[in-house]
């Protein structure tokens, strides 16, 4: 009998910028696809959302609705370091671990 454990790490670019910067913790906060005026928001903190922002909300948008939020751009290097660290952890339970 095959077992399979299946995570999902919710708001985790948020997670990995707060691991980064811990003066964000409890700022609203918002990762963005571009600055400029269409780009988009990917991920937020709860912080984020009781200020009116959503998940797909244009940065014009946002940047209007909540002066309080800082919008960061999306480090996939970043992202990317955290995942593989995570990785490390999971693969002391299993033998085979899946991005």
């Amino acid at each position: 009998m095959t077992r399979v454990f299946h995570t999902r790490l919710r708001n985790f670019v948020v997670h990995a910028e707060r691991l980064v910067d811990p003066g964000l913790a409890a700022r609203p906060l918002a990762v963005i696809t571009s600055a400029a005026q269409n780009g988009t928001i990917l991920d937020l903190s709860s912080e984020a959302r009781e200020e009116g922002l959503s998940r797909g909300m244009r940065v014009s948008l946002a940047r209007k609705v909540s002066r309080a939020t800082v919008l960061l751009p999306f480090h996939t290097s970043l992202y990317r370091k955290v995942q593989n660290l995570l990785f490390q952890r999971l693969i002391r339970f299993s033998p085979a671990v899946e991005p």
